[in-house]
């Protein structure tokens, strides 16, 4: 259904990242740019090596590519789902993050909607299902979104700020996400 890599996305810029902690999970809204250089600092010169030469469909050779991305933490601070709500490749990524690997789902606009609508709904919805796809079942064990209802109106409106600003945005100090 999506393509798998037997590698970590790049990881959450903390100092951008404004986190939102709700009981076991921590959703972190950051606005991305997301280009080669990006992509060379985090995996070096072979990056393409590292994901078996190979691209999701629809994206292109030369990515350059810039929104809203919202990440979903466990209490053990991995990362195991990632939404990038991009213009031009809008996806999400299921995170293996104990397994070192994720796989890489293309989002559909004409039968989803737009993104970003799509996503609020999905954290009040479907996350528990999700985290258990991505290997977190014990995490989705610990979510009651209902227990967490302001948290999620938060998030939410962060990602429609984020989304307005249309650049990355340093997190205040007290909401920044921890980078241990």
């Amino acid at each position: 259904m999506g393509t798998r890599y037997e590698v970590l996305p790049i990881p959450a810029f903390p100092d951008y990242t404004h986190a939102f902690r709700a009981g076991a999970l921590t959703f972190g809204v950051e606005y991305r740019l997301l280009d080669e250089e990006a992509i060379a600092q985090e995996y070096g010169p072979d990056a393409r090596a590292k994901f078996g030469n190979t691209l999701p469909p629809g994206l292109p050779a030369q990515i350059d590519e810039d929104g809203v991305s919202v990440h979903v933490f466990g209490p053990d601070g991995l990362e195991y789902l990632r939404f990038d709500c991009f213009d031009d490749y809008p996806h999400y990524h299921y995170i293996e993050a104990r397994e070192g690997r994720q796989e890489v789902m293309e989002f559909d606009p004409l039968a989803d909607g737009p993104m970003r609508s799509w996503l609020v709904a999905c954290l009040g919805t479907r996350l528990g299902e999700m985290l258990t796809r991505a290997g977190a079942g014990d995490v989705a064990a610990e979510w009651d979104p209902r227990e967490h209802a302001e948290v999620l109106v938060a998030v939410a409106s962060e990602i429609e700020a984020a989304a307005r600003r249309g650049e990355p945005t340093r997190a205040p100090a007290l909401m920044r996400l921890s980078s241990t």
